[in-house]
């Protein structure tokens, strides 16, 4: 799970970095335990503030190029 979250962030940050600037953080992945199971899950984070392009580009990430090349990581 770890390999899968370095892998997932090493893509993140190679599409993001062509002049894209993020408002507040950059779009960040971890692995955390699954308060209701004994599994583990990735989990994406950042704060937005008041640019919406943040928001649009983390749903371009994840929803079209992330699950596009690892389909497990949609659940």
């Amino acid at each position: 799970m770890t390999s899968l979250a370095l892998a997932v962030q090493d893509f993140v940050d190679s599409l993001s970095t062509d002049g894209f600037l993020w408002h507040r953080d950059n779009f960040q992945v971890k692995v955390v335990q699954d308060s209701d199971s004994s599994g583990w899950f990735l989990e994406g984070r950042m704060r937005v503030g008041d640019s919406i392009d943040d928001e649009w580009c983390v749903v371009w990430l994840l929803l079209r190029q992330v699950s596009e090349k690892w389909d497990v990581t949609i659940r």
